[in-house]
């Protein structure tokens, strides 16, 4: 059974709204200006045409400004501004919850093979302050993509070390195989990360 504050809280694709915004934008600019070219000899639907193609460059213009700001949001702090935390070589620290994030760990990892992965990574670690299920919750990120949390008392243990709002260690990602008679393995995720009690 997973941690509750494992689960991804649900969140606003800004990315898609700006797609969205942007195609209706463009089918109202089209319409008033279709309108406007069969219709030119009536006031009304002149009007109608041009309040259409105003609302449509408004929509096109959020989407525009949309697309923006979910640029932005995906831009990740430059790695040498993180504190990097030590470790042992032992990657003993296991992420919960990857099981929500399993096409994330496979966006990473690249295509699935019969062997499975045991590839070493940098890992960021987030508290996760606005986490709906755990304000103590401490986020785990890997190139960006979110693979999990602490548990519920190592995330509490690591914050009583008064970490910075962000911080990397290693990380290893293991399994995610895929074999014949659909075995398809789980990924999992071991941080190289010492926390003192």
């Amino acid at each position: 059974m997973q941690p509750i504050n494992s689960r991804p809280p649900k969140r606003i694709n800004i990315g898609v709204i700006a797609l969205i915004l942007l195609a209706v934008g463009t089918l109202y600019c089209l319409a008033g200006g279709i309108i406007g070219s069969k219709f030119s000899n009536q006031p009304v639907l002149n009007f109608f045409s041009g309040a259409q193609i105003v609302m449509g460059l408004l929509a096109s213009t959020l989407g525009v400004l949309a697309g923006i700001a979910w640029a932005i949001m995906q831009v990740q702090p430059r790695a040498e501004n993180v504190t990097v935390k030590p470790g042992s070589g032992t990657f003993s620290v296991e992420v919960v919850g990857e099981s929500y994030y399993q096409q994330n760990l496979e966006a990473i990892c690249g295509k699935r093979t019969a062997k499975g992965e045991h590839k070493l990574v940098t890992a960021t670690l987030i508290l996760d302050d606005s986490n709906p299920h755990d304000n103590q919750a401490v986020r785990v990120e890997i190139e960006g993509k979110i693979v999990g949390h602490l548990s519920r008392e190592m995330a509490r243990k690591y914050r009583a070390s008064r970490p910075e709002k962000m911080a990397q260690c290693g990380a290893n990602i293991r399994g995610g195989w895929r074999r014949k008679g659909n075995d398809l393995g789980d990924y999992g995720v071991w941080l190289d990360l010492v926390i003192r009690d």
